[in-house]
């Protein structure tokens, strides 16, 4: 039967010789099952992703790690986020040359997330270089100026750079924008320490 014949293509060939040995109908059941399978496969990247950033958000460093390492190759957006996460992970452990490797590649594949700047600016800032630090956090500002995690990395590079005023200043805009962000209180009160 026709179904069979389908059966048997999808688990084994799928060149188009083969394919041209369907009716049309078939011919359509088997593209449109290559297509499911597809965006079965990009659903699971997607689903993969987030499970590594939940379990990096939760300190559980091994776990994010296998996950990320086993993905397979990745669409370009994707692989950004994968490498975004990698340096995450590794800035987390306290590998920040490693982490500044993620974070650039993830920059220089998906140049419209902005947060991937913010990772580059945070790992420059761990690692002593502040200029190159406020430069990446300023450009992450200016391309999105509602990234609060940007915000508050430069009001870090400028309190260290000894702009106490500029920092003092953004500290107080960004504890108007979020009140009850701890990230946000408790940099602000080792800034006033």
């Amino acid at each position: 039967s026709d179904i069979a014949f389908v059966v048997n293509i999808l688990v084994s060939d799928t060149s188009t010789s083969t394919l041209s040995n369907l009716s049309p109908c078939c011919n359509n059941i088997v593209w449109i099952s290559l297509l499911i399978s597809f965006n079965s496969y990009a659903q699971n990247n997607s689903d993969n992703l987030k499970n590594a950033e939940i379990y990096i958000s939760v300190g559980k460093y091994k776990e994010a790690l296998n996950i990320l390492k086993n993905l397979e190759t990745l669409p370009t957006k994707e692989n950004a986020k994968r490498d975004y996460l990698l340096g995450k992970l590794y800035f987390a452990l306290g590998k920040y040359n490693k982490a500044n490797e993620f974070f650039d590649l993830a920059a220089l594949a998906d140049s419209e997330e902005h947060k991937y700047l913010v990772g580059l600016a945070e790992s420059y800032f761990a690692l002593g270089k502040l200029k190159i630090a406020k430069s990446n956090a300023i450009f992450a500002i200016r391309s999105d100026p509602d990234l609060i995690e940007a915000q508050l990395i430069l009001a870090k590079i400028n309190a260290t750079l000894g702009n106490q005023k500029e920092a003092l200043n953004r500290f107080e805009e960004l504890k108007l924008l979020q009140p009850s962000n701890e990230n946000i209180i408790l940099n602000y009160a080792k800034l006033l320490e």
